[in-house]
């Protein structure tokens, strides 16, 4: 039987303040605000308004969707990703260039690039056959430059035993050499992957050239309360619990989570499933479904669990959220928790509090 994890999925050691802090993100040159503005500043518009364009059109399942602009080619008009979130959806990826867009469906979900060096590859596989295949923009089309595929077999214990085949470009050649002609082609060692932004925030970025809380204000409070109680403290100071949409929001809750030394609490955040069918993030006017493609870098692995052992030894269910910093990896992550912390993990005293946030 598969051991619980405790009721807050990971041990106190993990949350020392004491480790150095570094900074958060995934390598991009900027954020999505920053891609939108330079772009505007040199009164290049026009593409925003056919990026609104095609997000208008898509229908309810973009609400599943995770959205990113990224620069693959030399010049300041992103790239705008749609990220389906399913491996047959794939990805669509637009270029803009002279009023004009320029698709390119993903086959399935994995892909990444380097940046304004005009290369992309979408890169995956199902069931021991993999591919790579690497993109340029020219002349503001999506054009193939090169590819390549191989199939892995296994051993009767399931171990990789060797290529059923392998070719790149036609050509038929072992893995050593197939790697190598991927290299010469695209450096796997210098791309990157995307950060995604749900749909409403994506819409600010591009009608607003801000996230939707670029305004918003944040405030710690260290107090051993429940959810429910942090959330009516939150609403009596003017506010209520953070609900974080957008990465540019993670990267400045979490900051003040570091700065502030509260790496040893756990903070409620305004996220819940309870009488929902899944998380949510629970903002005054609209709530937000914390499982999409989003969202899935915010969560500490392995969670959300739903259920989670208690100090006491029984297991207890979980259906609020709460931030907390893990050391180890200097990245603040979410985790669900019961609603009475104290009452699951009473080794948890003084070191329980929660982020409001202000409009």
């Amino acid at each position: 039987m598969k051991k619980k994890k405790s009721v807050l999925g990971l041990s106190m050691a993990l949350l020392s303040a004491a480790m150095p802090l570094g900074a958060l993100g995934q390598g991009m040159e900027g954020s999505g605000q920053e891609m939108v503005q330079s772009a505007w500043d040199l009164g290049e518009q026009d593409w925003s308004a056919d990026y609104l364009q095609i997000l208008e059109q898509m229908g309810e399942e973009r609400t599943q969707y995770g959205f990113a602009l990224v620069y693959v080619d030399e010049d300041l008009i992103p790239e705008l990703v749609c990220y389906s979130g399913v491996e047959a959806g794939g990805c669509q990826i637009y270029t803009w260039r002279d009023g004009e867009t320029d698709l390119l469906q993903t086959h399935r979900l994995g892909f990444s690039y380097i940046e304004k060096k005009n290369l992309l590859c979408n890169s995956d596989g199902v069931q021991g056959a993999f591919f790579d295949i690497v993109y340029q923009i020219q002349d503001g089309k999506w054009v193939q430059v090169a590819e390549g595929g191989y199939s892995e077999t296994t051993d009767g214990s399931g171990e990789a035993a060797g290529e059923a085949y392998c070719r790149w470009n036609g050509q038929d050649m072992d893995r050593t050499a197939y790697d190598a002609a991927l290299k010469q082609v695209y450096d796997t060692a210098a791309a990157i992957t995307s950060e995604y932004y749900i749909y409403e925030e994506m819409y600010s970025l591009l009608s607003a050239g801000q996230t939707l809380s670029a305004a918003h204000s944040y405030e710690i409070v260290r107090a051993d309360v429940t959810w429910s109680q942090a959330a009516q403290e939150c609403q009596a100071r003017g506010g209520y619990l953070a609900a974080i949409t957008s990465p540019e929001e993670m990267r400045q809750v979490s900051e003040l989570v570091r700065q502030g030394g509260y790496g040893d609490c756990a903070l409620w955040v305004g996220a819940s499933r309870k009488d929902r069918p899944s998380y949510q993030w629970i903002a005054p006017e609209k709530e937000y479904d914390m499982m999409t493609a989003s969202f899935w870098p915010c969560w500490m692995e392995g969670e959300p669990s739903y259920t989670g052992m208690t100090e006491g030894g029984w297991e207890e269910e979980e259906e609020y959220v709460t931030m907390f910093y893990f050391a180890s990896q200097d990245q603040c992550y979410l985790n669900d928790v019961p609603d009475d912390i104290l009452g699951a993990a009473p080794s948890y005293a003084g070191m329980v509090g929660y982020i409001c946030e202000y409009e």
